[in-house]
């Protein structure tokens, strides 16, 4: 019974993982049948596994077993609530009696993730260590875990978010990351979505000319769209450009209320292509009857293009109609999606800045700044520790100011040596690599203009910034932040080259004598691809490891750390001085 409940464990575990429910309630009656079966066989023989002290291994992994049943049907009932919760959200002109369900469906859902919760923790710490056969399911657990905190307290807003008793109006940006800009890439559409008391009211799709176009006044660009983009106005297609989502958002709130007289919002959401292609690859492909197209994950941006440069003029609306085909087409298909696969497609792409989110809302909003879901910039500043702390901090961001789609071809490597010498002094080098994989000069890829821009700490002391070894003098260095300083300049990659860019610099802090936390932040652009990052300490002599919280490769002197640029990272070494 024991190993007929866990083929049937396996199997309903393996069809939730492709989101395919068809089969789920025959395999858990099956399942349950199995595993209480185990479970009543097992009270009979567990007197002698305890006479003989071996009762430990056995009890965890049956109690994991019927845990686990109970997991898959808290799990199937959500899904059923949640495809309930779906449908009623979808519904217009909801009576009273219907927007009371709902809630009530919401509630009834935040006690099921409770409970999962409970179930799956249980189950995490009776899973044995060390045993590959498990360490898949380990990791998903973890994973699961998660995401059910995360969306349990995400639910403690939903009367916010789902515009209880009143309107609630969203921006949506569609920013193309194919042509990178500081905060995502390119805006070359938006829309507004419009909730009020659980219902889906309207989302309204527009192309960033029909705004663009209304514009009446001068509004004085940065100086890099000025000087390389060698435009004199400043538009919001290009509003962008800053790596914060909050300036951005208040930047195209400014430009919006100014071209088209529209105010007023409770928040907004900035999407990238590659956010896009994820949740297409959780919903499949989408029919759209009014351009004959089948669209999916493989061929979205390619049909963006297409609708969005062919025969293009200013105020041409063939894109805007295209992505409101799209969008109607994916509504119309809801009750067809699987929630699992979509809700784990956004959680991907918000924890990878594909995606973020402002809230007016300071309540809801420091909820999204928690799990860094808002695109901010962190403050360097050392926070929670009792001992000395020296704060370090590195945020490198590219605008394409090629007019082209070459960050599709680009890839980037970073490399950032610490180098910590006897008195405590400490030396930075970052080297970017940039490989430009364009097979020519022809649109959509080409030559990758960029106006790299780096965030360091405050004082930090620049020393050098090279190019393929030769000296840049020519750069700008600006103050501005509060606490931190910024350092912009151009530079060429040609197709199939690569360039190295290298940067020194001097910290302004030392480390001191006694125990101190050395804590380092590296910021991930939204919207960038994930890159390869590597970070290696070389410490002198009189001074120890202590602690870390990642696993490097330690050489001698020197610490060594291959990673992944896919999010903000936070990484701490406690040192000890003599």
């Amino acid at each position: 019974p024991f190993a007929i409940s866990v083929f049937f464990t396996h199997q309903i575990f393996s069809n939730i993982k492709k989101g395919d429910f068809k089969n789920i309630n025959y395999l858990l009656a099956k399942n349950q049948k199995f595993s209480h079966l185990t479970y009543n066989l097992y009270q009979i023989v567990r007197p002698t596994y305890l006479f003989f002290s071996i009762a430990i291994f056995p009890d965890n992994t049956v109690d994991a077993l019927v845990k686990t049943h109970k997991v898959f049907e808290k799990g199937y009932e959500s899904y059923l609530n949640v495809k309930e919760i779906e449908k009623l959200f979808l519904k217009k002109n909801k009576n009273d009696e219907e927007k009371k369900y709902l809630s009530l469906r919401i509630k009834k859902l935040k006690e099921a993730i409770n409970s999962l919760q409970d179930n799956l923790n249980s189950i995490n710490q009776k899973i044995p260590l060390g045993i590959p056969f498990f360490k898949e399911e380990k990791n998903l657990l973890i994973i699961a875990n998660d995401s059910l905190i995360k969306l349990e307290k995400l639910l403690d807003y939903h009367d916010k978010i789902f515009g209880k008793n009143k309107l609630s109006k969203y921006l949506v940006f569609f920013a193309n990351n194919r042509e990178l800009r500081p905060g995502g890439g390119f805006l070359g559409s938006f829309g507004i979505l419009e909730i009020k008391n659980y219902t889906l009211e309207n989302i309204k799709i527009y192309d960033v000319y029909d705004a663009d176009g209304q514009l009446k006044v001068h509004i004085e660009p940065p100086e890099p769209i000025r000087k390389y983009l060698k435009i004199p106005h400043w538009f919001l297609r290009d509003s962008n450009f800053s790596p914060d989502f909050f300036e951005n958002y208040q930047q195209a709130k400014f430009f919006l209320e100014k071209e088209m007289n529209l105010k007023d919002f409770d928040g907004a959401i900035l999407l990238t292509t590659s956010a896009v292609e994820k949740i297409l690859d959780a919903i499949g492909t989408i029919y759209l009857p009014d351009f004959n197209e089948n669209i999916n994950r493989d061929n979205f941006y390619l049909k963006t293009q297409l609708y969005s440069e062919k025969n293009f003029f200013p105020g041409s609306i063939q894109k805007k109609n295209f992505l409101s085909s799209l969008t109607r087409q994916i509504i119309i298909n809801a009750d067809q999606i699987s929630p699992i696969s979509l809700f784990r497609a956004i959680k991907k792409s918000l924890d990878e800045k594909q995606m973020v989110v402002y809230f007016e809302n300071e309540s809801l909003q420091k909820f999204f700044d928690s799990w860094h879901w808002s695109g901010r910039l962190i403050n360097p500043l050392c926070q929670n520790f009792t001992t000395n702390c020296l704060p370090d901090y590195l945020f490198f961001y590219d605008a394409n100011v090629g007019i082209n789609k070459a960050n599709y071809y680009i890839n980037r490597m970073a490399t950032l040596k610490i180098r910590i010498d006897k008195d405590g002094d400490v030396f930075n080098n970052l080297t970017i690599q940039y490989k430009n994989d364009s097979p020519s000069e022809v649109f959509p890829g080409g030559i990758y203009r960029n106006y790299l821009q780096i965030l360091l700490p405050k004082n930090a002391v620049l020393k050098t910034i090279t190019k393929d070894g030769v000296l840049i003098n020519q750069f700008d260095e600006d103050s501005g932040f509060d606490f931190l300083k910024k350092i912009g300049f151009f530079f060429e990659v040609p197709p199939k080259k690569i360039v190295l860019i290298k940067i020194d610099y001097q910290l302004p802090y030392k480390i001191k004598s006694g125990k101190q936390i050395y804590q380092l932040i590296v910021q991930k652009q939204i919207g960038s691809f994930n890159n390869d990052l590597i970070l290696e300490f070389t410490l002198p002599s009189n001074i120890s490891l202590i602690n870390k919280n990642f696993i490097p490769l330690v050489n001698g002197e020197n610490i060594i750390y291959n990673t992944n640029l896919d999010t903000d990272k936070i990484f701490f070494l406690e040192l000890n001085k003599n």
